[in-house]
């Protein structure tokens, strides 16, 4: 039995209210489309929470995992509604016999807004899984879906953002402890301790942190490090590492390029322990580095290198109790 009361019907346990909802105190509940907004009471332009669901380009009739025999539906559905044009596929990870279908293909939309692509996978083919891609299109860019037994990479997730995420901020949190997604497609800040430390993840890419950064397993540096305070590192190293800032303890067996400052330290491990082991540090550029007293390396007439100059290559190679070593001029 359905009732209608303005813009209020009831249709057996479903109420449907045509407009928003407006709370007592001046909160507000409303949708369109496929999302839900929250405004709470006295907010400002843009400080509402919005809630989308994903929209995923790709999906197929399989998100939890496919086997043999089974009928496989692919649906594309580009951004932006009604196209028109062609996208080449290609299905990798399998062969054709094991998909059961051509490994490349097309799919053509004449003002359409999807387009679907369906096979039957052989019964007793040993497919384990496979991904397809679609391209070519001129104003879309490449689509990917994996999909194997035990699963699929379909999208599963919704959005929280603000109402307008140009101007405002939205937090996970409080002011004192939080996530923050910072307006006009800024960084991203982790704050905590009443807001005195924040990690910043800004939009280069780069990671700034407010104290120690603590590393249990392998750190693998493609480009430099910069070291604002002391970086101590516990595992064979090679790359490009600046001191200007700050200290640098060597593990052995490393390969290191190394920009240096007044005032910086090196400090080599312990020779006993690492006996045999080699040490190569070139290209000192900048200030000249002070040498740690702790297990410093001595050269061949047995004096202590309490410094290593800029510009030059020094090796040092652990011997029973000592490192020795020094420059190629």
């Amino acid at each position: 039995m359905a009732y209608q009361l303005g813009p209020i019907a009831i249709t057996g346990s479903v109420i449907t209210i045509t407009g928003s909802i407006s709370l007592s105190n001046g909160g507000i509940i409303s949708d369109s489309g496929s999302t839900t907004t929250i405004t709470p009471p006295g907010a400002l332009p843009g400080q509402s929470l919005v809630i989308r669901p994903t929209a995923p380009n790709l999906t197929s009739n399989h998100p939890s995992g496919f086997y043999p025999g089974d009928t496989i539906t692919i649906t594309f559905t580009p951004s932006g509604g009604t196209v028109t044009g062609t996208g080449s596929y290609t299905f990798t990870g399998c062969t054709e016999v094991q998909l059961g279908t051509s490994l490349t293909g097309s799919l053509y939309y004449d003002n359409e807004v999807t387009q679907s692509l369906t096979w039957t996978v052989p019964a007793l083919s040993d497919i384990t899984g496979f991904t397809f891609d679609i391209y070519n299109f001129s104003t879309f860019a490449t689509n990917s879906l994996s999909l194997s037994s035990s699963g699929s990479s379909e999208h599963s997730h919704v959005h929280l953002v603000s109402g307008d995420s140009a101007t405002t901020d939205i937090y996970l949190g409080d002011d004192d402890q939080y996530i923050k997604i910072e307006k006009n497609a800024g960084n991203v800040v982790i704050g905590t301790n009443l807001d005195a430390n924040q990690w910043i993840f800004d939009t280069s890419g780069s990671l700034t942190t407010p104290g120690s950064v603590s590393i249990t397993g392998s750190l693998n540096v493609t480009g430099s490090v910069y070291v604002s305070g002391s970086l101590t590192a516990g595992a064979t190293t090679s790359g490009s590492i600046d001191l200007s800032g700050g200290n640098f303890a060597i593990p052995s067996g490393g390969i290191y390029e190394i920009t240096t400052a007044t005032g910086n330290e090196l400090e080599f491990p312990d020779a006993t322990a690492n006996n045999g082991q080699t040490i190569v540090v070139i290209n000192i550029t900048g200030d000249n580095a002070t040498v740690s007293a702790t297990n410093q390396p001595v050269d061949a007439s047995s004096n202590g290198i309490a410094s290593l100059n800029a510009n030059r290559i020094y090796t040092f190679v652990s011997v029973n109790t000592k490192w020795y070593g020094g420059y190629l001029s």
